[in-house]
């Protein structure tokens, strides 16, 4: 298993009271260049227009401007960049990539996001779509970029994007890895079409079990296997009992007021993975701590191992305190972990 982290384009991740962090470079610098040297594997930049961590009115910064950035800091981590079909055409975002390729001599991933914040497509003066148009529009931006990579010759559809631009003579490479963020069976297809790996939500590990077997059990028995990639939030500290306590008092400061506000556009957004969230499981980003990675360096290296077993290929990880934080688990966990597996 490979472990990755989340860059803080919003800021942070928690949505707290009086609690509404900037996005900063230098700290998203600072964290790359510790990362590297700290053996994580991922350096992941998800994009939105609007902050879907602190509303619409929070600045957010642009992942692909500082994944760039990073990549003339760092030598080794894999720069994942997030894309959303329709932000910009197939043949912007390609050329983005292959300039991005060539800075970090080929580290770079494209990660496909088909969005689902209706206010966000409206800002950006963007049809927003039901469930099976975004993925129709999606399928056909991957087609797209993989013939201005030289990897296709076929034309899409044309449905969304113009098929007239020609593709570029020589053939990027290496060629980025597509990973696919989603969880629908739409997702799924689009990913074993286009992907090299699957990025999930994080989940319950039983729930997730079982996600995993499904992807496995329908893979055709020829094609090479999707790459799992989960996100989780992880909160450690010296036992278990500190870390619970340290999660509740997060919990009682949580800002209800901003979950509300999200909730309205996640209910508008009719996507069926937000449906139902409590409170409690929108005090982060992604429902991060269902994976379960609370509690002292015993009980999360023991979970670790738990996913490991359970298939997951790339652990994508946030923190309280990015950079120190991800400093800690490294030490502690992540390095162990990789020689237990590695001996």
């Amino acid at each position: 298993m490979k472990f990755g982290l989340w860059l803080p384009v919003y800021g942070g991740w928690l949505r707290l009271l009086n609690h509404r962090p900037l996005p900063d470079f230098e700290q998203c610098a600072r964290l790359a260049v510790q990362a590297e040297h700290d053996g994580f594997d991922y350096l992941y930049g998800s994009e939105n227009l609007l902050n879907c961590v602190y509303g619409k009115d929070a600045e957010v910064a642009d992942p692909w401007i500082f994944a760039a950035g990073i990549a003339t800091l760092t030598q080794r981590i894999e720069l994942v960049v997030a894309s959303k079909p329709g932000f910009c055409s197939p043949l912007v975002a390609a050329q983005m990539a292959r300039s991005l390729q060539q800075m970090s001599r080929g580290r770079c991933s494209v990660n496909i996001v088909c969005g689902w914040w209706p206010e966000e497509f409206r800002q950006a003066g963007v049809d927003y779509l039901d469930h099976a148009g975004r993925y129709r529009r999606a399928n056909e931006y991957c087609q797209s970029l993989q013939r201005f990579w030289g990897v296709t010759t076929a034309t899409a559809a044309a449905e969304f994007f113009s098929a007239e631009v020609a593709p570029p003579v020589d053939k990027l490479e290496p060629v980025p890895p597509i990973w696919v963020g989603g969880q629908s069976e739409t997702a799924l297809a689009m990913a074993r079409r286009y992907g090299e790996t699957i990025f999930l939500n994080s989940m319950p590990i039983a729930e997730l079990r079982e996600t995993i077997a499904n992807i496995r059990s329908t893979e055709a028995a020829e094609a090479t296997p999707l790459k799992i990639a989960v996100s989780a939030f992880v909160l450690m500290a010296a036992t278990d009992h500190e870390a619970q306590a340290r999660y509740q008092a997060l919990q009682s400061q949580r800002d209800d007021a901003l979950v509300d506000e999200l909730r309205t556009a996640m209910d508008e957004s009719g996507a069926s993975s937000w449906e139902g969230l409590s409170k409690e499981k929108m005090l982060d980003s992604n429902c991060g701590f269902d994976i379960g990675l609370v509690g002292s360096t015993d009980t999360i290296a023991a979970r670790l191992r738990e996913l490991n077993d359970a298939g997951v290929d790339v652990l994508m990880c946030q923190f309280e305190d990015m950079v120190g934080g991800s400093h800690q688990f490294a030490q502690q966990v992540m390095q162990p972990f990789h020689s237990l597996y590695t001996a």
